[in-house]
């Protein structure tokens, strides 16, 4: 059947109890490992609204158009947007379907996701196809140009250009012009990151002589989008249910495609960094890393700075936000790592020309308003672990820690008090690495990452306690070593959970089943860390043993590694299970098993434990 919209109406799986209609175009499912089309990428929470982001990148409309996209703006409706009334009396107990508020798809592979008061921030990444409207068809293979020597064909692939880029050109402006239809000067919302840059390229600065290179095509590949939503909007229109989420939309051509792309966002500013590289006044690329600043405003964002630095970033935490209320200015800090370089010495001979270093920079944000968008570099620090590489990154106020690493774990301490002379004050040279640092108060920091021996070789997870109550000398007071152990929480913060008052650490942890003095353990621990004594294990929570983690037939429904603690109970999410126990005691109280309904005969729908 057809609504008024134009949407086939379609009922789609939701939840073990029965099936819900959802207003979207009916897709068929390609998928090439099977399982659920729709996956679930990120949740937001404000007050009674559930905002549930999913990946819908393996639907699509028919199989021709999967085989051959023809839009000229790649990923259309691969982000899907549900908003869910989680209103305790409004929570059916009868395990039925939480009440639907609106939804939406929109553009884009999405990236991450913040929520700043009621209003979430979406960021996606889409691309741009012009292989398939420009590159294959003037391709030196393709069928037309066969009959034609060099200079034909390159004669009449440059007129076919002309013509294919002027059409690639209105076709993207024509699909941009549909997703921002909602408001009065669609470009506008567009951010024009060349036009931003161009005062810099007038100074002496060499570093802006040239646009940042993104790609090596001469075409930008990738489109960023931030879409606002406000969770708390009317779900109802002349006491109708509504089926489609309200929302705005900002855009750039930015390559946030690159692996090493990253948002941060504070309560007032969202980050966007992207790697590009830059060519010097002596024809050397070099690696940086470009930064998309977007005001939080209006309900929704506007780009409003630029800026570059050298290096390229380890995650969201090698960035802060620091706004100085005194002189009304606001600045951005950046730790990154220029990479080790490689060149012909003057014998012919191949060999490292430069070691590898970090630097943290301090750049003070233009004003696009007053036609400067561009962030001004006005303070740092280079030369930070010379032959190493940034492992962990943590800005505090006015003071900065970093952690560095190929053999030895140097633990910095920086001060950040004066913006122009950023200092490194303190350092700590001890085995092994920190991957994340989580601050106790301020005179301690927690650290997780992996011991090591003297040559480098990693041991096992390892928590530190650093106490920086003397700056200039930082001490690690305790240490706990987990053999053969790691963790998820080293890589992703949300599974990091530290409890100030009793001074609980909360890890999802695995160790090696293939080491012989290690015991197989696949959970989560419960440590001590209270700073008085020794660390030590509280309990540990077992989410599968070493025979069904070898052997055992999973379903494709994994949950992240997760834990919540509430009411003195902690609740343990991982791959197939949810577990409870009492905090105190250890005692088991209840578990979820995710794969309870699964096909037992279906054995096209197995995987192994940590699939994810």
């Amino acid at each position: 059947t057809v609504d008024d919209d134009g949407y086939d109406i379609c009922t789609q799986t939701k939840g073990p109890n029965g099936y819900e209609t959802l207003k979207f175009p009916c897709y068929q499912h390609y998928s090439w490992y099977g399982g659920s089309p729709i996956k679930i990428s990120s949740l937001l929470i404000h007050d009674d609204r559930l905002l549930v982001i999913a990946d819908a990148s393996s639907l699509y409309f028919t199989e021709e158009e999967y085989y051959q996209p023809q839009n000229a703006l790649d990923n259309k409706g691969n982000t899907r947007l549900f908003i869910y009334d989680i209103n305790p009396s409004n929570i059916p107990n009868d395990n039925t379907d939480l009440t639907l508020v609106a939804s939406k798809d929109i553009n884009g592979r999405y990236q991450t996701g913040r929520k700043i008061g009621q209003h979430a921030h979406i960021v996606t990444s889409s691309s741009l196809n012009s292989w398939y409207h420009i590159d294959s068809k003037i391709s030196a293979w393709n069928e037309d140009f066969v009959d034609m020597d060099e200079d034909e064909y390159r004669a009449e692939a440059y007129t076919m250009s002309l013509d294919l880029g002027r059409k690639f050109v209105d076709d993207l402006f024509e699909e941009l012009s549909v997703i921002y239809s909602k408001d009065d000067d669609a470009c506008a919302k567009i951010a024009k990151v060349a036009l931003m840059m161009k005062s810099k390229r007038s100074n002496n600065d060499s570093r802006f002589h040239r646009l940042p290179s993104f790609t090596t095509s001469v075409i930008l590949q990738t489109f960023t989008q931030v879409y606002s939503i406000d969770l708390l909007q009317d779900s109802l229109i002349d006491d109708t249910p509504k089926s489609t989420l309200d929302y705005s939309a900002s855009g750039s051509f930015f390559p946030t495609a690159s692996y090493t792309s990253n948002v941060y966002a504070s309560a007032d500013k969202l980050f966007i960094a992207g790697e590009s590289y830059i060519e010097d006044d002596d024809g050397e690329w070099n690696e940086n890393t470009v930064f998309l600043v977007y005001d939080f405003k209006n309900n929704g964002t506007e780009a409003s700075a630029i800026g570059g630095v050298p290096g390229s970033l380890l995650n969201q935490f090698s960035m802060d936000h620091f706004s100085d209320t005194d002189n009304e200015e606001d600045y951005l800090r950046v730790a990154t790592t220029s990479w080790a370089r490689w060149g012909f010495d003057e014998s012919g001979g191949w060999q490292q020309t430069d070691e590898s270093q970090s630097s943290v920079f301090v750049l003070k944000l233009g004003n696009n308003e007053e036609g400067d968008g561009v962030m001004e570099e006005v303070g740092s620090a280079s030369g930070i672990g010379m032959g190493e590489r940034i492992y962990a990154v943590r800005f505090l106020g006015d003071k900065g820690y970093i952690v560095t690493f190929r053999q030895i774990d140097p633990f910095y301490t920086l001060d950040l008090s004066d913006h122009t002379n950023p200092l490194v004050v303190g350092e700590l040279k001890i085995n092994g690495y920190s991957n994340y640092l989580q601050p106790v108060n301020e005179n301690l920091i927690l650290g997780l990452g992996q011991d090591a021996d003297d040559q480098g070789r990693v041991i096992g997870l390892q928590i530190s306690l650093f106490d920086v109550s003397n700056f200039e000398s930082p001490i690690r007071l305790r240490q706990y070593v987990e053999r053969g152990g790691s963790s998820a929480a080293q890589y992703e913060h949300k599974a990091f959970r530290y409890l100030p008052e009793s001074k609980l650490l909360i890890l999802p942890v695995s160790t090696n089943w293939w080491e012989d003095d290690v015991e197989y353990f696949d959970g989560f621990v419960v440590y001590d860390v209270d700073e008085t004594k020794d660390f030590e294990k509280k309990f540990s929570i077992s989410h599968v043993n070493g025979k069904e983690a070898g052997g055992y037939c999973w379903s494709q429904n994994t949950l992240p590694s997760r834990s919540l603690v509430f009411n003195g109970d902690v609740t343990t999410l991982r791959g197939h299970k949810v577990y409870s126990h009492d905090l105190e005691t250890g005692e088991y109280l209840w578990d979820i098993n995710v794969d309870e309904n699964r096909d037992e005969n279906n054995s096209n729908r197995c995987y192994g434990w940590a699939w994810e």
